[in-house]
This record gives structure tokens, C-alpha cells and sequence, in this order.
């Protein structure tokens, strides 16, 4: 993976030609663009926004969290791991 900057805006999003299967992607955590860009197919993949608890209850903090979880879509993946024509 090459380094890049996490804070501020990205100088050149634009990473993959629109012609070719994209073969490089930015690295994603908790729904937030990191800056760093990975050498491979990003993976399919979606994000669950998590509500917060109404109560605040160490219990209920540590069984459904907060924030924005990543889940990943099994199925495309599974399609774009096959051989292309």
C-alpha cells in the first residue's frame, strides 16, 4: 500500500482509467476515506449506520456500538473473482 494524506481533501481522486477494471482503490475505515491507496480491486462492499442507544448502558454499548459498521456484499465479490472474458 502507498501512503498518503488523511487530512484534507484528496489531490486526485481520479485513480482508475474509466475504460479498464479498476485495479486500485482508497482504503475505507468506519465510512471514512483514509487517503491510502490499496494496490488491488476494492472490495463490494456496504455501510450500516448504527444508531446509539437511547439508554446509556455499558451492556448495550458493547452489544450494538455506534457509528457506521462495514458489511460485505458476498455475492459480488464471489462474481468478480471469476475469470473475466
Amino acid at each position: 500500500m502507498s501512503q498518503g494524506t488523511a487530512q484534507g481533501p484528496i489531490d486526485n481522486p481520479v485513480i482508475n482509467s474509466p475504460f479498464r477494471e479498476p485495479a486500485r482503490h482508497f482504503v475505507v475505515v468506519d465510512g471514512q476515506v483514509q487517503g491510502e491507496i490499496d494496490e488491488r480491486r476494492r472490495p463490494s462492499e456496504f455501510f450500516v449506520p448504527m444508531a446509539k442507544p437511547r439508554k446509556a448502558s455499558p451492556q448495550l454499548a458493547l452489544q450494538f456500538g455506534a457509528g457506521v459498521r462495514q458489511q460485505q456484499n458476498e455475492i459480488v465479490n464471489s462474481v468478480r473473482g471469476r475469470p473475466s472474458c
